[in-house]
């Protein structure tokens, strides 16, 4: 209870540089908007941006480095439905069965 009544006072950010000063790791708790402007990201070159259908989207990066190199995320994630109609034709549905199932609403092919 003492140190829950002293640590309400303040701000979490100067609790991490105090306890930092002293050693003990910590790390105050952030938003995602806090979190992806902390300067870390950047210079752990995490962030990458990527060219979508929808426009350019920053991904997050492996969040480490190899001493060979690091990987790079080279593409987007699919959009919902993207590779529908191609793993059901390979799974043996017709072109006919997959457009039965788009038209019951089962699967969702993309649209772009």
């Amino acid at each position: 209870m003492l140190i829950e009544s002293a640590m309400e006072t303040g701000d979490p950010y100067d609790w991490e540089q105090r306890f930092g000063a002293e050693g003990v790791p910590c790390g105050a708790v952030r938003s995602l908007a806090e979190a992806l402007q902390h300067p870390q990201l950047a210079h752990r070159n995490l962030l990458q941006d990527v060219e979508t259908p929808l426009g350019t989207v920053p991904l997050a990066g492996i969040g480490f480095e190899l001493a060979h190199g690091s990987a790079a995320v080279t593409r987007p994630a699919p959009l919902v439905g993207q590779h529908t109609e191609e793993v059901l034709l390979e799974a043996g549905y017709s072109r006919e069965a997959i457009a039965n199932l788009q038209s019951q609403k089962t699967v969702t092919l993309a649209t772009i």
